[in-house]
């Protein structure tokens, strides 16, 4: 909607990120207190290397994995209509 206003799409799509899509009232009210002096490009630059970092992944222990795994096959059995 702020493109259709006439919004550059790059300056639409941060103040999206940066009010995180609470709504259109909130992003516009970003751009309107938005500095002009800002440079929009590398702004977007430095949010999308922020998002690409990675992340380690959860560990969970030998005994909790057994244990889903087994609530999962338990699950299963009762819901399950052939005979064991």
């Amino acid at each position: 909607m702020l493109v259709a206003m006439g919004v550059d799409e790059l300056k639409a799509k941060y103040c999206l990120i940066q009010t995180k899509n609470k709504g259109f009232d909130d992003a516009l009210d970003f751009m309107d207190r938005l500095s002009e002096k800002i440079d929009i490009k590398s702004e977007m630059n430095k949010l999308t290397a922020a998002s690409k970092k990675k992340k380690k992944p959860k560990y969970i222990p030998l005994e909790l994995q057994r244990l889903f795994t087994e609530l999962q096959l338990i699950n299963r059995e009762t819901v399950s209509t052939q005979g064991s």
